[in-house]
């Protein structure tokens, strides 16, 4: 039995890529978690699948840190403000 046709699809879109070696790789570039589903139909009909899954978490960084007044007198109140986004 000849392998007729492989896919792989993901949870966003369809048909990502059409494959017909048995071994082989593909470079996938997600921007949010993603499961990738592989189907297998060979020539005489037989399917199988099979999923993978790419968690992506976001980069953390730090958008602001600021201090207000930037400069006192000694005993002085400042207010600390940040803004930090990502590092779930």
């Amino acid at each position: 039995m000849a392998i007729q046709q492989m896919t792989i699809t993901n949870n966003k879109t369809h048909d990502v890529s059409l494959l017909s070696e048995k071994e082989g790789s593909l470079p996938a570039y997600p921007t949010e978690t993603t499961t990738y589903t592989l189907t297998v139909t060979t020539s005489d009909g037989q399917t199988k699948t099979a999923t993978a899954t790419v968690t992506v978490e976001a980069e953390l960084r730090i958008d602001s840190f600021i201090a207000n007044p930037s400069t006192i007198v000694p005993g002085q109140p400042v207010t600390l403000s940040w803004v930090v986004n990502g590092g779930n």
